[in-house]
This record gives structure tokens, C-alpha cells and sequence, in this order.
């Protein structure tokens, strides 16, 4: 688990995507059955160019983003931000700070040992903006090589504020040579007097240029000198579900959580396969509804959850490879008293599809409910899972227990209106079960709600009274 917490560093911004999803009668789980899936960014690259972002998010923080296009360029349609931030590394229980930078790396991707580059330059330009905070320093870096050996290093520091686009012209030091390969590298505090750095600097840069003052030969253009060229990339993840996909691509361009059409309901299962980066980073191959922990090391949250039902079922195919074992977890919580009720089951072999089944009781009701699956430790091991259900108990109570709601106008255009017996909480949510809109009811049984802001779809509008929910569907067409 070392590796696994040192790579694993700070996930949390996961929460933004995961703990707003909530299941739809709150006695089920949301995207049950894994026929929903949607593509999550993984990776926002500058084309030739290495930048900070790339480097933490690849190291497994993933919610450092020190780098990034901006739209209001000097020339073209983009430009590049750096900026100085503080990060809390929860490995060493401390505040880093990191600065941004962008570098001209080798033409294979490979290093930041600069770029093939043959024309005689002495002067580097590029447009900047930038908000340096006093004591702080942002700082050009260019360095001039010859097989291997560089003849020209210039450090240009840059300090102050400056609001609209202005021309940085920077003179190279002892140009007494033609290059054959060149190192550009601008960061947004200065990397060699770290102490010095200040959360907040930043720096935004476009049209990278080299001139050389004596000669007629307009040198060569830097390529992607602009920060026009980008590439982003996706990976289909399960909607409501979390894995480390998002940490293990960008360095591996890899998953190990995949849509299966080998499914016992519907169209899809989700896929768990043990894999050989997963190893070798030290992530496990877990599918959660909850998310990451940094420092605790662990999986924690959920989705609410209300009900007390008498099973906890699902369907599953796993092949081992060697003796291996899958499992299933779940933790019942509740926020208010702290009493977790936790189940685990073990996955065996199984060729086709097969059921499992939790017994569960219950000594006090719970508010949330955290489920993952582990997919085995030994490289190739692969669980498939679908169709999760919890039956018995209330939860067919809580389900149908409140009297019939009306909704009008359906579809809904601006506004829509809930016609009800009774109710504590209305809540609405998407289709890929986030929570939009929430309201506390007191006794009035007749409650409008704007839909102007709403983007055009199908949204679930659910009723809550003491612990009893019913649900309709609402359609809004703008």
C-alpha cells in the first residue's frame, strides 16, 4: 500500500462528479445495472510540449491543473496559463507549492532535453501577460546546444503585473555557435530558488519567436509556437461508478474498468481485468460509488441511501487467474450517529453468469451506502458485474409508499408544477443521476419550480415523505 498512497495523491476533486449522484429511490443503486456510461477526460495535452499539469497528474495528482489553454490569445484562438498553487500532499501531511511551466521538449516526446533546432538565433520573443506576486519571480529559460554540449544558457527572470498583452524580447548569452538542438522552458516561479515561490504568480504566453539580429535569414518557426494544437482524450467510464482509471491512464493509456456487452440484463456489464499496469503502479482494480480518500488511504462516501432492505444481490462471471479471488464490499453509514454496518462477500471462479447474495440486518436505519467491487490481485484476473439490487425488508415500501404525484405542464417549458398529498423533500436529478435542484417542503401540497435554466431532457422528480419515496419522470423541451 505504500506505492499505492505515495501515487495516489489527492483525488478528491472526484468528489465533484461522484457525491451528487444519488439513486433514484434511494433504495436502489444508481446505474444498477451498468447501462450507462459516459467518456471522462483523462488527458489535455499541448502538442510538443511538456507541461506541469501533465507531469502531477501523471505522478497521481490529479487535482493539480497549473497549466492549461486559455481562449484570450494575443494571436489565434488559444494561449497557455501558469500559475503557482498550493497543494496539500497528503503523503507527507504538508502544503507544497508548484509552479507551472511549459517546456520544449524532444520531438519523440521523450525528456525535456530540448528540440532539433538549426538556424543561428540570438534573441528569444514571445507575448506574455502575468500577476507575479512581489518576492516572487516567473522565469524564461533558453538554452542553446551543440552535439550534446550546450554554449548558450540564458535565465530571464520576469517579476511584476502586466494586463494586456506586451512583447518580451530576451538577448541570449554567448551565442558562439550554431545549434543543432534547443531547450525552451518558462515556469510561473523561479525552479532554482524554490523558497522564493509564491501560490498565486502566474504567467500567460503566446507566439513563441527566435530572431537573429545580425543576419537577413528569418529563423525557423518553434513548432505549436502559438499553443493552438491540443489533444484531448477520453476514456468511457460507468456513470455514477469511480475507478483509477483516471490516475493510470495519462500514464499508461490504459483502463482497467471496461464496458462489456457480456451482460445478464440489458445491453452491458461493468468489467474489472487486473492488468499489468495496475501492478505495476500499485493501483488496485476497484469500482466504487464512492471515491478516494487521500488521507485516509482509502475509499470512503457513497450515495444516500435510506432503506433497510434484507439482501443485497447482483450477478457476476469471474475467471482467476491462478487462485485467485474477487469481492464485493458494502458499508451502510450513518452521518449522524457514526455507526457503519459493513458486509463483505468473496467472489469465486465462475464461467457464467452466477448470483451472490448478502443477508443484511440492520440495528438503526443508515443515511448513505458505499459499495466497491476488487477484481483480484494477480495479473489477468477479470470480474464481470451486473444487474445489483437490494430486495426485501422496506424496500419495496419505500419505494411505492407515498400516494401518486402530478406534474403539469409535462413536458415543462419554463416552469413546472408538483401536485401533492404529502411530502418533506422534493428532489430532482438528471439522467446520469445528479442532484440538480433540492427543496425543503413545509405544508403547502403545491410547489412551482423554474425549469428555465434546465438544459432540454428527461429528469427524475422525486418525492421523499419520513423516509418514503415515489418518483416521476419529467420532460423539459425549451
Amino acid at each position: 500500500m505504500e506505492k499505492l498512497a505515495t501515487m495516489k495523491k489527492s483525488i478528491l476533486f472526484i468528489v465533484i462528479t461522484i457525491c451528487n449522484i444519488a439513486a433514484w429511490g434511494q433504495a436502489s443503486v444508481a446505474n444498477n445495472s451498468f447501462e450507462n456510461w459516459y467518456d471522462l477526460g483523462v488527458k489535455d495535452s499541448l502538442d510538443y510540449w511538456s507541461t506541469s499539469t501533465q507531469q502531477y497528474q501523471s505522478n497521481g495528482w490529479l487535482d493539480v491543473n497549473n497549466s492549461y489553454e486559455i481562449p484570450n490569445a494575443y494571436s489565434g484562438s488559444k494561449a497557455i496559463h501558469l500559475e503557482t498553487v498550493l497543494h496539500f500532499d497528503a503523503g507527507s501531511g504538508q502544503n507544497d507549492t508548484l509552479f507551472g511551466f511549459v517546456v520544449k521538449q524532444s520531438a519523440d516526446g521523450n525528456g525535456f532535453t530540448g528540440f532539433p533546432y538549426a538556424d543561428t538565433v540570438n534573441i528569444f520573443k514571445c507575448w506574455y501577460k502575468c500577476g507575479i506576486v512581489t518576492g516572487d519571480q516567473a522565469v524564461v529559460i533558453i538554452e542553446l546546444s551543440n552535439s550534446g554540449t550546450v554554449f548558450s544558457s540564458t535565465t530571464f527572470p520576469v517579476t511584476g503585473n502586466v494586463g494586456t498583452w506586451t512583447l518580451l524580447s530576451v538577448p541570449l548569452s554567448t551565442v558562439t555557435d550554431v545549434p543543432d538542438s534547443v531547450f525552451i522552458g518558462v515556469a510561473s516561479s523561479d525552479p532554482f530558488n524554490p523558497g522564493i515561490a509564491k501560490p498565486g504568480s502566474w504567467i500567460e504566453l503566446d507566439e513563441f519567436s527566435f530572431e537573429f539580429a545580425s543576419g537577413t535569414v528569418v529563423p525557423s518557426a518553434i513548432p505549436n509556437n502559438s499553443f493552438e494544437n491540443w489533444t484531448y482524450e477520453t476514456i468511457e467510464q460507468p456513470t455514477a461508478w469511480f475507478s483509477f482509471d483516471q490516475m493510470l491512464y495519462p500514464q499508461t493509456q490504459s483502463a482497467y474498468v471496461t464496458k462489456s456487452s457480456t451482460a445478464s440484463v440489458g445491453s452491458y456489464s461493468m468489467q474489472i481485468e487486473t492488468t499489468f499496469e495496475n501492478l505495476f503502479i500499485g493501483i488496485p482494480s476497484i469500482a466504487t460509488n464512492g471515491y478516494f480518500e487521500p488521507a485516509l488511504d482509502s475509499v470512503v462516501g457513497g450515495t444516500p441511501f435510506i432503506a433497510q432492505p434484507a439482501q443485497f444481490t447482483g450477478m457476476y462471471q469471474f475467471s482467476p487467474s491462478l487462485t485467485d479471488t474477487a469481492w464485493v464490499y458494502i458499508d451502510f453509514w450513518n452521518a449522524t450517529s457514526g455507526l457503519h454496518t459493513m458486509y463483505i462477500d468473496t467472489l469465486l471462479d465462475a464461467s457464467s453468469w452466477t448470483p451472490w447474495s448478502i443477508d443484511l440486518t440492520f440495528t438503526e436505519a443508515p443515511d448513505s451506502v458505499l459499495i466497491y467491487f476488487w477484481g483480484g490481485q494477480n495479473l489477468g484476473s477479470t470480474l464481470l458485474v451486473d444487474d445489483i439490487q437490494f430486495t426485501g425488508g422496506d424496500v419495496s415500501v419505500n419505494e411505492s409508499s407515498i400516494s401518486d404525484f402530478t406534474l403539469y405542464p409535462n413536458p415543462a417549458n419554463n416552469e413546472v408544477t408538483i401536485l401533492f398529498e404529502k411530502a418533506d423533500v422534493i428532489r430532482i436529478f438528471n439522467t446520469a443521476g445528479v442532484l440538480v435542484d433540492s427543496f425543503n417542503v413545509n405544508e403547502s401540497n403545491l410547489k412551482s419550480i423554474s425549469t428555465i435554466n434546465y438544459e432540454n431532457g428527461i429528469y427524475l422528480i422525486q418525492l421523499i415523505d419520513k423516509g418514503k419515496v415515489s418518483v416521476q419522470k419529467l420532460v423539459v423541451e425549451h
